[in-house]
């Protein structure tokens, strides 16, 4: 759903004026907007990577700090009572 709009909104945007058409002077021109366009939305993807990258990474020191504190935990128990029991 999103998408066809999307495509509906980039039609009615490049159709935003009725002027007729230039004369293809260079033939690079008609190639311009899908290289921008393309560029665009490799830039988004790799936004959305970079995203999903960063929420994995996050959820994963989250769950490395939750271990080890578990293990500073039982080894401050250990030192406590040994300590209480050297007394």
């Amino acid at each position: 759903m999103g998408a066809i709009l999307f495509r509906q909104l980039l039609n009615a945007w490049r159709n935003r004026d009725n002027r007729p058409a230039e004369p293809d002077t260079h033939e690079e021109q008609p190639q311009e907007k899908p290289q921008r366009l393309d560029r665009g939305q490799s830039i988004v993807e790799y936004a959305i990577i970079l995203t999903w990258l960063t929420l994995a990474f996050i959820g994963f020191i989250r769950g490395v700090g939750q271990a080890t504190h578990g293990i500073w935990t039982t080894a401050n128990s250990s030192l406590t009572t040994a300590n209480t029991t050297a007394k």
